[in-house]
């Protein structure tokens, strides 16, 4: 119970001044493991925080006057003293004081002129009034700025202006402070505030959009041209291919006429198709060479589908052929689709499957007198 009190704090029961109670993990975590350290600045007691994770206060709260952080301690460091002859840099908030060395008295900071002997604070001289209103006074008068249409002071001459612009940029924080209408405009202005922000997003994007439209128009010509080509070399081979076939058809039709003609005299290619069936013998040796399932050869159920007769048919004749022949009942069968073919008819569909060898038997066909 001692213990707990010694570190009672003022918004905590279980942790010290420097840590607060963390509810996730149900111990006390110091400030600085949450929070960053402030320079200038100290942590609150328990950063602000009791037991119940009600906030009572900030997580920081400004150093005391005489007190210092620079951002390396949790809480403020009472400053040093200096005696005043030996005082280099008053203490701030931030900032220890600073002293010199042993021996040394009444030492000065470079980045300080003067500072007064005192840990509290400094003091810098200040220009009078007087010679504040002399430095204005030739101020205007080496630079003697137009500010006003009402005034009746002269624009300067190019030469003063040049020199004013010049000694402005040599010393351009003090002349600004003093001087900031006449420093205004004699500042040299730089080629970023002649033009307007948007000119340069605007200008990419329409070279941007430029290019790509050139992009665009090249492509659809190259593709024009591409498709163009294509068809003209396409119709030029289809025409050359066109043309070929038409001559092997050609050749191959006045070839398979002379074939037949060479076979079978111009009587017989004239006898009606029924002629055939007449002779029994030539039809036994259609029989032979066409009804059966030769590998490599042609045969009847070929000329049927040449004669344009189903695959049905066909099938069913061939299921039949114990009793009669395909060859037969398909002859029978285009006689009577067909009385007016004759066996020139026969001998070109047989020459179509590539069946020369029966064209050759029709040659053995005898013909009746009614028949020639």
């Amino acid at each position: 119970m001692s213990g707990m009190r010694s570190r009672r704090s003022e918004h905590s029961l279980r942790c010290s001044t420097e840590e607060f109670l963390n509810k996730k993990t149900g111990t006390c975590a110091r400030c600085e493991t949450e929070h960053s350290i402030k320079a200038g600045y100290e942590f609150t007691a328990n950063c602000g925080l009791s037991d119940d994770g009600g906030r009572h206060e900030r997580v920081h709260r400004e150093c005391a006057q005489g007190t210092f952080n620079d951002g390396t301690f949790v809480r403020c460091k009472v400053c040093s003293t200096c005696q005043a002859s030996e005082l280099l840099s008053a203490c701030t908030t931030m900032s220890d004081s600073r002293c010199c060395g042993k021996g040394q008295h009444e030492c000065k900071d470079p980045s300080q002129p003067t500072t007064a002997g005192s840990t509290a604070g400094t003091t810098t001289e200040k220009p009078t009034t007087s010679t504040m209103t002399t430095s204005k006074t030739a101020f205007k008068k080496l630079f003697p700025v137009t500010t006003s249409a009402k005034t009746n002071e002269t624009a300067p001459t190019k030469t003063t202006q040049t020199l004013s612009a010049k000694i402005i940029q040599t010393f351009p924080t003090k002349v600004t402070q003093m001087f900031p209408a006449q420093a205004t405009q004699l500042l040299p202005t730089t080629p970023g505030n002649i033009h307007d922000p948007w000119l340069v997003p605007v200008a990419v994007t329409f070279i941007i959009l430029l290019f790509a439209g050139l992009w665009i128009v090249i492509h659809i010509l190259k593709k024009r041209n591409c498709r163009e080509i294509k068809r003209r070399f396409s119709d030029k081979r289809n025409h050359i291919h066109l043309e070929g076939s038409n001559e092997r058809l050609k050749a191959e039709s006045t070839k398979d006429l002379l074939d037949i003609n060479n076979l079978l005299s111009q009587e017989i290619q004239a006898a009606p198709l029924q002629s055939v069936l007449n002779n029994l013998d030539v039809v036994d040796e259609l029989v032979l060479l066409l009804d059966p399932d030769t590998p490599g050869a042609k045969n009847t159920r070929h000329l049927a589908a040449n004669c344009s007769i189903p695959f049905t048919w066909i099938n069913y004749a061939y299921s039949m052929k114990e009793s009669k022949s395909p060859l037969v009942a398909m002859l029978e069968k285009v006689i009577a689709k067909n009385p007016n073919w004759n066996v020139g008819h026969l001998a070109g569909l047989l020459n179509n499957i590539e069946r020369n060898d029966a064209v050759a038997v029709l040659a053995k066909i005898t013909l009746t007198e009614e028949e020639v």
